[in-house]
């Protein structure tokens, strides 16, 4: 058995930028609909909703031809035509058949290029004949595809540009891949809200906002979730683990138990459409050995011999297939194999000890392996997922409500901050703030240049050259002055910036927050210009000081550099008379009297314009950080309030 090793650092533990958030400038046309693919190793189901509905609401799925699920087969036929789900296994003589295509693009690159165009040719029919049934969602929606927790973020980019050959066509809607731990983190509130039993489903929504472990049983992998206070955490174990190597195991049993065992290996190894079926055939078997309604009775007349194959299938032990010898031999079974999961889960400080334990994907029909969580989980509150088939499609798709709404919250609220009203009252303040900043630079100029000009001087050239100049030397002494504490004698002024900008944003936030139906006070811009940040060489407090910089330059005019020919003795013989703090005394008195003027100078509308713009950019760029800040809170009470968003749209 492959070992696996898992820890915090091999979670996903920012959700809020998996959210996608990003403001272009552009007006993002807002979809209608939103639709969400499981796109399963072994079966496939889309769920569909209104992108503004509540959350709590139900999202239907599909229907293709009767089925709420199809499985994840593709035919091509000799006149052109391609057919999927069940329609593909019906072909006697297809040209090709392919189940099981679905892959990592990054970790498996010989089969991705195999496969890669079965897998969009697939998604492509199946939306299609979507839109046949459903024109105008499918012509006005947004699509979100699930792909295993467990791959990587190159995997997913990959997987994702694959499938924008024909989504993000003009024509189409725009397409997302989602990691199905985003489904997961719906599906547990979606298992809370539905429980049939008022007392269970109490209970269940209160632990299911403290720590949830969510294992999705699928046919190629097991995907396994934690969400810690609907934080979700992806662990990266059992990407390579799932019920289709029960599948491929009876295969090789049907092998060696047929009449014509040897024919058949020779048929599955030089005809893949026949390995593929058949395989198909064993995984129906599987699921009937568990209880589940299978009809096999279709395919008899379709494909040769079986009938017969069905038949040597059930006279196996199925309900044995997971642990029995007999299909294992000397191998680890594969409910040893789940059982050593998770235990090695368990013992995992990502996971602790569970509040809860979900069980969802097509393995929670099989009540052993529900028996084996909770005998690993002993204590934890057992949930099986009822709908295990259409779970992770419904999850995508109230992620696309979700992440939609969040997405429109953050662009409303960025358009408040760019908006009139913001710069308007800033720029109310902007020429006092300067004008208080300029004072205060030109007031303190002495103990921030003059002094340690002066006091390098008398031991040593002050090589201005090197220095890149007079206006760069002086720059580099105001950022060192600043460095060293002196920012804090800017807070004042920076706080009444600050609160100018609070003042045009506080109503209309808080009238957003109550249109998204979020509780009163619980979002809130409160701005806090950091000073340390205002004066960074990029920001309009670094063009001030430039500004304030560019006044010494007339002491170069007067050849200041020639200050570096004065002795050495003599330079000594200035500082121990006193004549050189004489001269930085006189200075200081000078400086107090010019800052008195310079900053009223400043204060009757003497900002320079792109000064003045300079600092209105920077009041927002601080309101949009300090709004991104706080998406991870607010991504939280949108999906715990379950409000409608036509209660907040516009």
């Amino acid at each position: 058995m492959t070992e696996h090793h898992i820890g915090r650092d091999q979670v996903n533990i920012n959700r809020s930028r998996d959210v996608y958030i990003q403001y272009t400038g552009k007006t993002k046309k807002n979809r209608r609909y939103v639709v969400g693919i499981d796109l399963g190793d072994g079966e496939t189901c889309l769920s569909y909703v209104d992108a503004s509905s509540s959350l709590t609401g139900e999202r239907p799925v599909f229907s293709l031809n009767g089925r709420e699920t199809i499985p994840s087969a593709i035919a091509f036929l000799g006149d052109g035509e391609t057919v999927i789900g069940e329609a593909a296994m019906l072909q006697a003589v297809p040209i090709e058949l392919e189940i099981n295509f679905k892959s990592d693009p990054i970790k498996n690159k010989g089969q991705w290029f195999k496969d890669s165009s079965k897998i969009l040719s697939f998604v492509k029919i199946f939306f299609e004949e979507f839109a046949k049934k459903h024109p105008t969602i499918a012509g006005d929606c947004e699509v979100f595809i699930g792909c295993p927790s467990g791959w990587k973020k190159e995997s997913r980019e990959k997987y994702e540009q694959h499938f924008e050959q024909y989504f993000d066509d003009n024509e189409f809607p725009s397409c997302r891949m989602v990691p199905e731990s985003r489904a997961a983190l719906i599906q547990a509130l979606d298992l809370a809200r539905r429980s049939k039993n008022q007392d269970s489903e109490n209970s269940l929504r209160k632990l299911i906002r403290k720590r949830v472990l969510l294992i999705d049983i699928g046919s190629s992998t097991t995907d396994i979730t934690i969400l810690d206070n609907l934080e979700p955490y992806e662990v990266k174990l059992g990407e390579d683990f799932g019920l289709k190597l029960v599948d491929e195991q009876l295969l090789t049993i049907l092998c060696k138990i047929h009449p014509e065992g040897e024919k058949l290996k020779a048929q599955i190894k030089d005809d893949r459409r026949r390995e593929q079926f058949l395989l198909y055939l064993c995984r129906l078997s599987k699921e009937y050995g568990f209880g589940r309604d299978v009809d096999p009775t279709k395919f008899f007349d379709k494909q040769e011999g079986s009938k017969k194959c069905w038949e040597l299938l059930l006279s196996l032990d199925l309900k044995n297939c997971l642990s029995d010898e007999f299909f294992w031999g000397s191998e680890e079974s594969w409910l040893d194999r789940y059982h050593s999961l998770l235990q090695k889960l368990k013992s995992s400080s990502s996971v602790d000890s569970p509040d809860v334990v979900i069980v969802t994907g097509g393995g929670s029909n099989i009540q052993q392996l529900l028996d084996v969580a909770g005998e690993v989980f002993q204590g934890a509150f057992l949930v099986r997922d009822p709908e295990p088939s259409l779970s992770v499609a419904r999850g995508l798709a109230g992620y696309g409500q979700w992440h939609n709404n969040v997405e429109r919250f953050y662009n409303d609220a960025i358009v408040l901050i760019r908006g009139s009203k913001l710069e308007s009252e800033v720029s109310s303040e902007v020429s006092p703030f300067v004008g208080e900043v300029v004072r205060l630079l030109t007031k303190a100029s002495v103990e921030a240049v003059w002094q340690p000009m002066a006091y390098k001087w008398k031991d040593e050239n002050l090589n201005l050259h090197d220095h890149g100049g007079m206006v760069s030397y002086i720059f580099h002494l105001h950022q060192k002055w600043l460095d060293n504490g002196s920012n804090c004698l800017f807070e004042p002024a920076l706080e009444r910036l600050g609160n100018a900008a609070n003042r045009a944003l506080q109503d209309d936030i808080a009238e957003m927050g109550n249109r998204y139906g979020l509780p009163v006070g619980s979002f809130r811009i409160r701005l806090k210009l950091p000073s340390v940040d205002f004066f960074t060489t990029q920001s309009p407090g670094g063009g001030l000081l430039l500004e304030v910089s560019k006044a010494y330059m007339i002491f170069q005019d007067l050849g200041f550099q020639a200050i570096d020919q004065v002795p050495t003795w003599l330079r000594k013989f200035a500082h121990s008379s006193g004549i050189l703090d004489l001269a930085l005394d006189f200075e200081k008195l000078t400086k107090h009297i010019l800052s008195s003027v310079v900053g009223p100078l400043y204060n009757t509308g003497g900002t320079p314009p792109e000064i003045q713009q300079r600092i209105i950019s920077f009041v927002r760029d601080m309101a949009e950080q300090e709004l991104i800040d706080q998406l991870d809170t607010v991504e939280k009470l949108l999906l715990e309030e379950h409000k409608n968003f036509r209660n907040g749209g516009k």
